[in-house]
Order: structure tokens, then C-alpha cells, then sequence
């Protein structure tokens, strides 16, 4: 054990007798995404060693009231919840590019628990305010990642809060450890890639028109187009939440659905989910897509949640694009129907959107994609500002 684990990573002052240290349990986060291989920490410089953390009003630990609270190498204590959590992660990875966990902001403040009958705060627990940035070697942000994460443990004594500020490290790490493996799992690998974003502007207005009839415009492109595009370039994964699927002999949804069979038979994996009340009424398609390879799946949100429907339409491509619109995946929403959706380049709200299909491919039976599962517990705050071009 080195010198630096040894020593004490937070030091309290209380108001006692005297100013007194108590030795802080270093964190050890057990994160399911530790398996990932070539990733470093960085931790931005203006987070502070040293500070007051906020602190509620009239609190009693162990019968004496709190007015001082000072902590110290707080940067020491989240590169140890790191090293800990990530043990293979602790530097980068010579094999590939070198990417960065950036700790942009991790703010620690105790939040009460319980009261007394006086309702004076006498047990506490630690919350830790996040935003982290996975980075490239050139320092441009691929995925970003905000949250809160709260102690399960209280405090009750004041001896006990190095523990609990500990025990929200752990929770920090945790959460971001989920989405790293989310994102290792859809690059197929333990070791992430720095992919470059796609090409093209943040949001791209797509349109479909109704064939007999001239309410184009020039200048959009047109959806048909964009699917196709967007589907021939998948190299790892294709996720479509959808209403329902169906297509006709001919038509401009056969050539996309045959675009997915040729990306599945490329190895692209490929899932389907489409709203229960509609599997059984159009079977040659859905049995047209599951011959690719790629499973479809019905969500029965009334046997979820007790009534709604999946009206989804939406689908995203290696984590990196994602298309969502007005248009269902109908070959008469692509020919006879007028319709606007995004082509979306935006990570925050590719993420979101890829979080969400898997939240809701897992309540549909599905297995999930990363080793954590489950109906997703963070996601990109809104709203997100993009900048726009003339």
C-alpha cells in the first residue's frame, strides 16, 4: 500500500475542543465498467484540494452542533475512487488512441437525513454534484455525462462523514461506470475508440412529400434518402424504435429494409422494437426483419405500465447518429404522406436517445446490451444548445 493510501485523504474540523482529523476510508466504487482498458483521468484544475462543502443549517452529530467543516485533498480522494474503480483504466492504453474520463465538476455537500423531535439535522449524508467529459487525445468531448450521486450511508457522528463522502465518490463512479461500459459494449470492444463525430451539421432538417404532388422543397433532403445513407454507413450497431413496420413490394421502405438485411450480413447488429399491438398485424415484414438476423422485439406498455402505446420513431446508428422524426417506419409515410424529421448529430441527445431504446428493449424482454441493464437511471439534461449556421 503506498504512502499516499496510508495517509489520511480527508481531514474534518468540527467544532470541538480542538481542531481534530479523522482518517477518510478510501473509495472503492464497484463499477461494472471497470474492464475498460484505455482510459485515463483527468481532473479539472479549478476543483479544489481544499474547501467548505455546504452544509445544512442546525446540525447535531452525536449531541454537539456542527458550525466548521473544512475539507481537505479532495482531488487525492477521486483519483483513488478512480484507480479503484477503474484498475485497469488508471493510464492510457499504447494499443489505442488515448481517451480521458475529465472530471469537470464534482462538488461535494451533505444533505440531512433524519431530525430530532426539535427537527435539528442529526444525521447527514454526502452528495456529489457530476459532470464528466469522455475525451480524445485532442481533447474534443464524445460523450458528457451529469448527474448526482447520494451516500446510501448516513452520518451520525461527526467522525463518520470522511465515510459517507467516500461512500458518494463510490456512487459517482458507479453511475459513470455504467454509461463507459454502455459505450464500450456498442464500440464491441473493452477498449474504446475515439471515433470522430460524423460529419455534417448538428441538426439536419429531412423531409418526406407525398409523390403526387409538389410540396418538396429543394434544399431538404429527403427522408428515403437519409435511412439509406445512414444505414449503408453503420459499422456496429443499428437500433430502430418504432410504432410498427410495414412495407409493399417496390417501394421505397423495401430498398431501406433490404439496406438493413445487407448491414446485418456485415455483421452490424441490428434490433428492432416495435409496439405489441401491432406485431400481429403486419407479420411479412416483421418476419422479413428477423430473417436478417436481427431480433424484434413488442413492448406491451399496457401490461408495463397499465395502458399507452410504443409510438416511437426513432433510430440510432453506433452511438453516434440518430434519426427521429414524424415518419413511422411505413413505406407510405416515405411516398404518400408529408412528413419533417431531424437527422441528429448532436452526442448528448444521440446518447439519450440510445439510453432510452435500451431502457426500453430491456422492459420488452430483450437482453440488454451492457452488464448493467435495466431501465436507465441518467441521462443528458435539456436543453441542450446548439449553434446555427446561415
Amino acid at each position: 500500500m503506498t504512502c499516499r493510501r496510508s495517509i489520511s485523504a480527508l481531514v474534518l474540523w468540527a467544532c470541538v475542543a480542538c481542531a481534530t482529523g479523522f482518517a477518510a476510508r478510501v473509495p472503492q466504487p464497484r463499477v461494472q465498467g471497470g474492464r475498460v482498458t484505455n482510459v485515463g483521468l483527468e481532473i479539472e484544475p479549478k476543483l479544489r484540494d481544499a474547501f467548505y462543502p455546504a452544509f445544512p443549517p442546525a446540525v447535531y452529530l452525536g449531541g454537539e452542533q456542527l458550525n466548521v467543516f473544512r475539507l481537505v485533498r479532495w482531488r487525492t480522494t477521486l483519483r483513488d475512487g478512480f484507480e479503484n474503480g477503474f484498475p485497469g483504466a488508471a493510464g492510457y492504453s499504447p494499443e489505442g488512441p488515448a481517451l480521458a474520463l475529465r472530471l469537470r465538476r464534482a462538488e461535494l455537500s451533505f444533505k440531512p437525513r433524519t431530525r430530532n423531535v426539535l427537527a435539528q439535522v442529526v444525521s447527514v449524508s454526502a452528495q456529489v454534484d457530476y459532470l464528466a467529459e469522455l475525451t480524445d487525445g485532442t481533447g474534443r468531448v464524445l460523450r458528457r455525462w451529469e448527474g448526482q450521486a447520494r451516500s446510501v450511508d448516513a452520518a451520525e457522528q461527526v467522525a463518520e462523514l470522511p465515510g459517507v463522502a467516500a461512500d458518494a465518490v463510490e456512487r459517482m463512479y458507479e453511475a459513470i461506470g455504467v454509461e463507459l461500459a454502455a459505450v464500450a459494449n456498442a464500440a464491441g470492444a473493452a477498449q474504446l475508440q475515439a471515433v470522430a463525430p460524423p460529419d455534417g451539421p448538428p441538426l439536419e432538417l429531412v423531409e418526406s412529400v407525398p409523390a403526387e404532388t409538389t410540396l418538396g422543397h429543394a434544399d431538404l433532403p429527403k427522408a428515403a434518402e437519409v435511412w439509406l445513407e445512414l444505414i449503408a454507413g453503420a459499422t456496429r450497431t443499428l437500433d430502430f424504435g418504432e410504432f410498427y413496420a410495414v412495407s409493399h413490394p417496390g417501394s421505397r421502405l423495401e430498398a431501406i429494409v433490404k439496406a438493413i438485411e445487407a448491414a446485418a450480413a456485415r455483421g452490424v447488429r441490428v434490433r428492432f422494437l416495435v409496439d405489441a399491438g401491432f406485431l400481429a398485424k403486419e407479420p411479412a415484414t416483421f418476419a422479413q426483419l428477423k430473417a436478417s438476423g436481427g431480433p424484434v422485439l413488442a413492448l406491451d406498455w399496457a401490461g408495463q405500465v397499465g395502458g399507452g402505446v410504443h409510438h416511437a420513431k426513432y433510430f440510432v446508428v453506433d452511438g453516434r447518429e440518430a434519426f427521429l422524426g414524424s415518419q413511422n417506419f411505413d413505406w407510405r409515410s416515405l411516398e404518400h404522406i408529408q412528413e419533417l424529421g431531424l437527422r441528429i448529430r448532436i452526442p448528448a441527445v444521440v446518447v439519450a436517445l440510445e439510453q432510452i431504446f435500451e431502457s426500453d428493449w430491456v422492459r420488452g424482454g430483450g437482453e440488454p446490451a451492457t452488464a448493467a441493464g435495466g431501465p436507465v437511471a441518467h441521462l443528458p439534461r435539456f436543453p441542450i444548445a446548439v449553434e446555427t449556421v446561415e
